[in-house]
């Protein structure tokens, strides 16, 4: 990860996208100390195939915001609380969830019920080779297909039910 950079959220117990395990912080080492994480730390995915990447920061446990749209076919406001997202049919799109594993991100539809999940959560759309669901680290890449538009409502924490926002469908 030479040249990358390292978020660390103490209050929320997180470094990027990987968990702190609170029981295994500050062991002192002979050159050091060491604080055990939960998962690997990769590199950000490469983005160059999606429209769009979006990303998300979190408020605690209330909200994710909008940090950033860069591309093409997504829309939203940013540094609003659980701010709606337009997405566009046909394009492919990354969300960058700087919540990490404390606050993993799921897209739901009008139900509720799971479509495409970043943590241990099945959603029904993840096998469907035309969306084309991957989840690197952070990152979690999607296609938006007619069918899966046609069912999207909203993008949400699956640990936080207050971090839930609205996902439109832009013509």
């Amino acid at each position: 990860m030479e040249g990358e950079i390292l978020n660390v959220d103490l209050a929320n117990l997180s470094i990027n996208e990987s968990g702190l395990i609170s029981s295994s912080l500050n062991i002192h080492a002979e050159k050091g100390v060491i604080h055990a994480i939960d998962q690997v730390i990769l590199p950000a995915a490469d983005d160059a195939t999606s429209s769009a990447t979006i990303t998300l920061n979190n408020v605690g446990a209330s909200a994710y915001i909008i940090a950033s749209i860069d591309g093409d076919g997504a829309t939203g406001t940013l540094d609003e609380n659980n701010a709606a997202i337009g997405l566009q049919t046909g394009l492919r799109y990354t969300f960058v969830n700087n919540g990490g594993a404390s606050h993993p991100l799921d897209f739901r539809d009008a139900d509720g019920n799971i479509l495409l999940a970043e943590g241990s959560e099945n959603g029904s759309f993840e096998a469907d080779a035309t969306v084309g669901f991957e989840v690197d680290g952070a990152n979690i890449s999607f296609t938006l297909t007619e069918e899966l538009a046609a069912v999207i409502a909203g993008y949400r924490c699956t640990v936080h039910g207050a971090m839930e926002g609205s996902i439109t469908v832009m013509d």
